[in-house]
């Protein structure tokens, strides 16, 4: 019996999708993930420090200053990571203060080695800090203080003592006064650790005394190593005690006496 054209025609089509669909799907080669920022830079190495995180952040890694005057760049390491945060950019401070001036761009990306090329005019001594700063909520990120490590290196120790908790806070690691007359810095060293408390503020007192009116400035972190510039007219004879403070209760978190 001879069939209908149209029927023959019906189940030829059908043979034919059975046997594409019997046929391995082709393999889609994913797109190659995005080459890290390069990192390129020549010239002497005239600054660096390690970043220590901010604002309840954390930033780990190496930044470093090279090159020659009039061709300067910054350099992250392959090692740099931020936790993540909105509107982050990268500038320089001093002291503890941020100049939004000092601003070169935005972060280019938050973990891996990246470089910025710095102006023409930039001086590597009119500035000791790296920061990584959110312009969102205008706070720190992270801070690498090349100025205060490298001094605080080679600067001869004044006085010297272990931390001990106060107000039921464990406070460990030791601070020191280094540096001359006029240039003096106080330093916690990389073992310093305070188990968390609001408010805590850096400063002197004598016999048992906290002295309000000696304060540095806020805790820049409650874990690890770092420095403080001290006052040109500070003498270490008028302190006994290097204090963590709470400001908000008013009450000792721990004391390091000379």
């Amino acid at each position: 019996m001879k069939l209908p054209h149209s029927f023959s025609a019906a189940i030829l089509l059908s043979f034919a999708s059975l046997a594409a669909c019997s046929q391995p799907a082709p393999v889609v080669e994913p797109d190659a993930a995005p080459a890290a920022a390069s990192v390129e830079a020549a010239g002497p190495t005239v600054a660096s420090a390690s970043f220590s995180g901010r604002s309840d952040h954390t930033v780990l890694g190496r930044a470093s200053i090279v090159g020659t005057p009039g061709n300067y760049t910054l350099v992250f390491a392959s090692d740099f990571d931020l936790d993540g945060a909105p509107d982050p950019v990268v500038g320089f401070g001093s002291n503890g203060t941020y100049d939004a001036a000092t601003k070169i761009g935005a972060l280019s990306q938050q973990k891996g080695g990246q470089s910025y090329s710095l102006p023409a005019n930039f001086d590597p001594n009119s500035v000791n800090e790296i920061y990584v700063w959110c312009e969102q909520f205008d706070v720190p990120l992270g801070v690498a203080s090349y100025g205060a490590d490298e001094e605080a290196e080679t600067a001869p120790t004044v006085a010297s003592a272990t931390f001990s908790g106060r107000s039921d806070h464990i406070v460990l690691g030791q601070a020191s006064i280094v540096g001359t007359a006029g240039n003096y810095q106080l330093v916690f060293g990389p073992g310093f650790d305070l188990d968390g408390a609001p408010d805590p503020v850096v400063g002197f007192g004598n016999n048992g005394a906290y002295n309000a009116s000696t304060k540095i400035g806020p805790l820049s972190k409650q874990k690890g190593a770092q420095s403080y510039s001290l006052p040109a007219n500070f003498d270490p004879a008028t302190a006994s005690e290097v204090y963590v403070w709470c400001e908000q209760f008013n009450v000792p978190l721990g004391v390091a006496e000379f």
